[in-house]
């Protein structure tokens, strides 16, 4: 394609006789016959004709002078493909192979909201998906009008606002994952220092896509003792939403009480079966540094008492089974994957080992035994408070999102009422937990300290 100044220009004569070239736009010249020809699919029609009296060959040779794309780092004996995305953050599309893969880690700066596209639409069934967010000021309720617009969520500072930020996190996950018809299971979700790690396994198939948009709702929360509850299923419009609120704060308080967050992850944050196998390959390799955090996680997705649990060393057995699931020590490789025929036993075991790796429904969100502390009294310690609403008939645990937050099923009424009853007061001066005889006016009457 050339913009000449030759004879190629064609003459014309001018009002005068003189003869001036006239201007010609951008064209091509024909190497077999050197015709000039102005548009680019008469140029490619012309060359088709020369094709097919035999005056040429269709023959194209391309001399890529580009440089590779992708970049390959070794680190640790491990091939660490870099992809050039750093200077398009926008463009999702690019960032990663047309090659599906079972295991994506998404680590941005900031919000993860770009990225979920990509990685779920290269992701393949039974796949892992981690998504680590680190845009906190936002999540935990500092910047809200950030968060509506990342996350499209209503959220406020709560008691329980790290497991807010958490469910907020898996539901853009889950919104990600049903736009490519694929469902989601989460394995864990954490918030630790200054980002929320969130893991889960990909399910694909329109069925699973429209089972894990169920599971996102809006929550009810209560601004006055900050009960909550997740409302009810179901298109019509309910005449007097505060009736699903377990507290009766909307009939004593003035004005408007309760208000609207969400939308939100409403199911199970975590996979028993899923933290118990994490718990035994640390064992088996010698990785302490996570083990508590990995036990904290077990008892807050079964809501049990430590005591109630018991682990099993590697040392004594080759084979363990934890939750339905059978575990192995041997050390298995995921390369035989890549390809679909290979990898179709290896992919009906883990369909086999989902199936088993049934979620135990916890109660959703925790309280902060602080921020319930009754005015004038002396709280009993944390862990005989356990055990007193243990011993109550109720599930409890504790939660790696607050160190002094209660994870139980019991509604904030009885949580207060057994609280009061296990206080001392104040002006005895003892700290000796027992039973205080109190009437039930002044467990509901007295204030949050």
């Amino acid at each position: 394609m050339c913009i000449c100044h030759l004879p190629c220009r064609p003459v014309k004569p001018n009002i005068i006789g003189e003869q001036i070239s006239s201007k010609m736009g951008a064209h091509y010249h024909c190497i077999i016959c050197s015709a000039t020809i102005t548009r680019r699919t008469d140029m490619l029609g012309h060359v088709r004709r020369h094709v097919n009296k035999g005056e040429t060959k269709s023959r194209y040779i391309v001399v890529s002078t580009t440089k590779p794309s992708n970049e390959i780092l070794k680190e640790a004996d491990t091939d660490v493909q870099v992809c050039p995305n750093y200077s398009i953050p926008q463009k999702t599309d690019s960032y990663f192979n047309p090659k599906m893969k079972l295991n994506r880690h998404l680590d941005p700066f900031g919000t993860s909201v770009n990225y979920l596209d990509s990685a779920f639409r290269n992701i393949r069934n039974l796949g892992i998906v981690s998504v680590t967010s680190t845009d906190i000021s936002s999540l935990y309720a500092k910047a809200q009008h950030v968060a509506r617009r990342h996350y499209g969520c209503n959220i406020v500072r709560t008691e329980y606002y790290k497991e807010l930020a958490a469910r907020i996190v898996v539901a853009a996950v889950a919104r990600a994952a049903a736009r490519c018809n694929k469902g989601i299971e989460v394995l864990f979700a954490v918030a630790l220092e200054h980002f929320v790690l969130v893991v889960v396994r990909v399910l694909r198939g329109p069925t699973s896509a429209d089972e894990t948009a169920k599971k996102i709702q809006y929550l009810i929360h209560c601004q006055w003792c900050e009960e909550r509850i997740f409302q009810k299923d179901g298109n019509m419009v309910e005449e007097n939403p505060y009736r699903q609120l377990p507290c009766n704060c909307h009939g004593t308080m003035p004005g408007k009480t309760a208000i609207e967050l969400g939308p939100l992850w409403s199911s199970s944050l975590f996979n028993t079966g899923f933290l118990k196998r994490m718990l035994f390959e640390s064992l088996h390799h010698g990785v302490d540094d996570i083990q508590t955090l990995i036990k904290t996680l077990i008892f807050e997705s079964e809501c049990t008492l430590q005591s109630q649990f018991s682990t099993q060393t590697p040392s004594n057995v080759k084979k363990q089974e934890e939750n339905d699931v059978f575990i192995k020590t041997t050390d298995t490789t995921m390369e035989h994957l890549q390809g679909k025929r290979k990898s179709h036993e290896v992919i009906t075991n883990l369909a086999k080992k989902q199936k088993s790796d049934v979620s135990t429904e916890h109660p959703p969100f925790y309280y902060n035994i602080h921020r319930h502390s009754i005015k004038g009294m002396n709280m009993p310690k944390l862990k005989k408070f356990l055990c007193y609403l243990s011993q109550a008939g109720f599930r409890v645990s504790r939660t790696h999102f607050d160190p002094m937050g209660v994870r139980t099923d019991a509604p904030l009424l009885q949580f207060k009422s057994i609280l009061l009853q296990y206080s001392t007061p104040t002006y005895t001066g003892g700290q000796s937990e027992g039973y205080v005889q109190s009437s039930p006016e002044n467990s509901v009457a007295d204030r949050v300290e």
